[in-house]
């Protein structure tokens, strides 16, 4: 019995020294009331190994989010963008709790949160988050120190927050250009842990924006957040999403597209309302401004990606200058209308000679001067006729001329109207957003 009494002793002192270091190893009760951060750091540290995930038996949660600096360099070209953020992600592990302490010397209530020293990063399990359409290799700024934060709480939260620049990769559509609104992404994702192993969450407010951040050519109307989690051959990796949803601003295409191009537009209608015999203006001017038309398109798709199918901005450039060549097209009509009278009044003189005084000497050998008389007077009234009428149809055809510059003094004003109204009203109207 003696003996039974000594092995259930040393069974209980057994336990209760288990009990003991285990409650220290996850607890970390320390038997000084003061310490330093750096020695609770150094701690709890103890007996870590970082290649372990915080959590066995069930997945560990990553909160993600962002702060953004500035977004810049949206380029249609590349069809990619960059910005600059503090990248947030934040998880517990339990293995970095602690009790709350006291500084030495420090009469205020204890503390329960502490900031780990550069490096530590290093020193302990992390997400190993990157992002998936990364284009360029993200740039960690280290200005004047290494731009990150790394703290702990008692209960074994961590809050890690890294500054970034990064360009990311934004497939773009561009039917709509410049009255487009496009969704750029921003996709987070597990490089090596699986669902299994970790997922991905939200904090509570996942994005927020730095006081004045604004963008030069568009506005940023919506943000959505989505799963994009992948099932790879090697295992199914957690993957999270934001979306910017954002839309060109249109003023500096009226500016610098739409308000010049209807000028020059309008600016070939003063054809309209030149004499129609002045040729060298009217050809001149309608030359220019074809040429001006199709130099500012040209200009313009130089700087967008060479793309299968037409853009907005092509059918109003394609169209400005159907209604330019047009109006050159209308001159050489009116040209034709007055031609064709002077081509008429031509033909008729030429047929006044048709008598010579030759012929007439000729006559009078043959003929008696009452003969050639009354043929003098047949020739000469069928000429004066075949005058008047000439004169006529001159001025019929000038007349014919003017009323077709009149008409295209309305023709074309409505109908660059309605092009106007229809094409604002179709590209305007806004569709589903990918």
């Amino acid at each position: 019995m003696p003996c039974h009494e000594e092995l259930l002793f040393l069974l209980v002192f057994s336990i209760i020294i288990f009990k003991n270091a285990h409650g220290r190893r996850v607890h970390h009760r320390f038997k000084e009331e003061e310490m330093t951060p750096m020695e609770v750091a150094q701690e709890i540290k103890k007996n870590y190994n970082r290649q372990d995930a915080p959590q066995r038996d069930r997945p560990t949660e990553v909160e993600l989010g962002i702060h953004i600096i500035s977004i810049f360099s949206i380029s249609e070209q590349t069809m990619d963008y960059s910005i600059s953020m503090y990248f947030r992600q934040a998880w517990r592990d339990p293995r970095l709790s602690f009790s709350p302490f006291r500084t030495p010397g420090s009469q205020k209530k204890r503390q329960c949160k502490i900031r780990l020293k550069d490096g530590s990063w290093n020193e302990i399990w992390v997400p190993d988050t990157y992002f998936r359409n990364e284009k360029r290799a993200a740039k960690f700024h280290d200005v004047t120190v290494a731009n990150r934060m790394l703290t702990v709480n008692c209960t074994g939260h961590v809050w890690y927050v890294t500054r970034i620049t990064v360009t990311l990769s934004c497939p773009m559509t561009l039917h709509k250009y410049p009255l487009d609104t496009q969704s750029c992404p921003m996709q987070f994702e597990s490089f090596g842990y699986v669902t299994k192993t970790m997922y991905y969450s939200w904090l509570k407010n996942p994005v927020d924006y730095y006081p004045g951040v604004k963008m030069p050519q568009f506005t940023i109307v919506d943000t959505l957040l989505t799963d994009c989690t992948v099932n790879y051959t090697g295992g199914i990796f957690p993957c999270a999403e934001i979306r910017f949803v954002i839309r060109r601003d249109i003023r500096y295409f009226l500016i610098q597209v739409f308000v010049p191009s209807s000028l020059i537009v309008i600016m070939s209608w003063v054809s309209f309302w030149i004499n129609i015999d002045g040729a060298p203006a009217r050809v001149s001017l309608g030359l220019t401004t074809a040429l001006t038309t199709t130099t500012q398109s040209v200009s313009i798709n130089e700087m967008l990606p060479r793309v299968s199918y037409i853009k907005a901005i092509d059918v109003w450039m394609i169209v400005c200058l159907i209604f330019v060549f047009c109006s050159l097209l209308e001159y050489a009509l009116v040209n034709v209308a007055v031609r064709t009278g002077v081509r008429i009044r031509t033909v008729d003189i030429g047929r006044i000679p048709l008598v010579s005084y030759d012929s007439a000497a000729q006559l009078n050998e043959v003929v008696s001067d009452s003969t050639l008389s009354n043929c003098w007077q047949y020739v000469k009234e069928k000429t004066i006729s075949r005058k008047s009428h000439s004169v006529v149809d001159v001025e019929a055809s000038r007349l014919k001329a003017r009323r077709i510059d009149k008409i295209s003094r309305k023709i074309f004003p409505i109908s660059f109207a309605i092009f106007n109204i229809v094409y604002w009203l179709a590209y305007s109207l806004p569709t589903a957003r990918v």
